[in-house]
């Protein structure tokens, strides 16, 4: 009887123990900020001269459930074919900056709230396309949900 009963209490235990550690991973991922980047070719340009600019927008989503907290930034990871002439950063109160540097801090985002950062490149003059890559992250400690939408690269052929 005694062997019966200490598998009862094994298997609640079990069962039990399973029940938490689900509920803790799902308690995890809704305190999570998902930052997604996602991106354009301005007028819907496909193809250019290598005399013309190429300009990309590109917008930074907090797709929730928690804010930020720390600043929700995007960062130009790589460019192809070209250099950046110019930059502008949108902050979430709507106010455009020039940033230094190709990276826009926008400062914490709350949940669905998004913010549209502009990059202008100029082609070089043997390049048969443009390509900019952007990648958005969190200085704070709030893990992200779902980091597979991070990042996103845009592409102009040069003709």
């Amino acid at each position: 009887m005694n062997h019966f009963l200490a598998r009862i209490v094994a298997i609640i235990v079990l069962t039990l123990g399973v029940t938490l550690v689900s509920s803790g991973v799902s308690q995890a991922n809704a305190q999570g900020a998902d930052l997604a980047v996602t991106g354009l070719v301005a007028v819907g340009e496909t193809s250019t001269e290598s005399s013309h600019l190429v300009v990309f927008v590109f917008t930074l989503t907090n797709k929730g459930p928690s804010a930020t907290d720390g600043s929700a930034d995007l960062t130009v990871t790589d460019v192809q074919g070209g250099t950046i002439a110019d930059t502008m950063c949108v902050l979430p109160n709507g106010f455009g900056i020039n940033p230094d540097s190709p990276s826009c801090e926008t400062g914490p985002l709350r949940a669905r709230q998004s913010v549209q950062d502009t990059y202008v490149l100029q082609p070089s003059g043997t390049s048969t396309s443009v390509s900019l890559r952007a990648c958005a992250s969190n200085e704070g400690s709030i893990p992200d949900a779902v980091p597979g939408n991070n990042c996103r690269t845009l592409e102009v052929a040069i003709v």
